[in-house]
């Protein structure tokens, strides 16, 4: 017999979001040791067997899950299975950390507040750090602006909730302008337009890259 988890379970009548990207099976096991030897255990903290199957049976067992407690914040065991039992969990996690999912909603690690994404890593380098629908999004152009692809690559406007490069000017701020002379934006992307890009580039400065051939600057 399996027991399936999926999104939603409900677990002795009360609704616990389950964060396991996709479906996470609890197989069954023939002992004790084959749940402890297991991917489940590892993984999702389902360390315990009872009645044939692995189980969270202790939130010590979430606690040491690798992917479920460090990295989704589920470090309490509730009925067999692993959920964040509060806030302070989510936010210890690397997922608040990496895309601001610091806050617990129904035992579920989400992003909750436009504070849960300033701090996080998708706000520093790519921009996104406004909550909406519990995800960081790019909202305005200050977001985009301050943002690490902006300052790399030129991806500074925002459009569809990311930061995109939305014209030259975007192009010409970025360090791939002085580098190589990536200062046209074309297609989403800053790229070799044109001679004048090539000498504007240190490229040309320190290496005589000056020459625009093939979407490439040349000696």
């Amino acid at each position: 017999m399996t027991r399936r988890a999926t999104g939603l379970a409900v677990l002795c009548g009360v609704g616990v979001w389950l964060s396991t990207w996709g479906t996470a099976l609890a197989g069954t096991a023939q002992s004790a040791e084959d749940c402890k030897r297991s991917g489940q255990c590892g993984e999702y903290g389902r360390c315990t067997w009872r009645d044939g199957l692995c189980i969270a049976g202790s939130s010590a067992e979430c606690k040491q899950s690798e992917w479920i407690c460090k990295r989704q914040g589920q470090c309490t065991a509730v009925d067999g299975e692993c959920v964040a039992g509060s806030n302070a969990e989510c936010a210890a996690s690397l997922g608040c950390k990496a895309t601001g999912k610091c806050t617990n909603a129904e035992g579920v690690c989400v992003v909750g507040s436009d504070a849960d994404c300033a701090q996080a890593t998708v706000c520093k380098d790519d921009g996104q750090c406004a909550a909406s629908d519990r995800r960081c999004v790019a909202r305005d152009a200050d977001g985009c602006r301050k943002s690490g692809e902006c300052r790399r690559i030129g991806k500074c406007s925002p459009v569809n909730e990311t930061c995109r490069v939305g014209g030259d000017d975007d192009c010409r701020q970025a360090k791939v302008c002085d580098t190589s002379g990536q200062c046209t934006a074309r297609d989403g992307l800053c790229v070799v337009g044109s001679e004048d890009d090539c000498k504007r580039s240190s490229g040309c400065k320190r290496g005589k890259a000056c020459r625009y051939v093939d979407g490439e600057c040349v000696r």
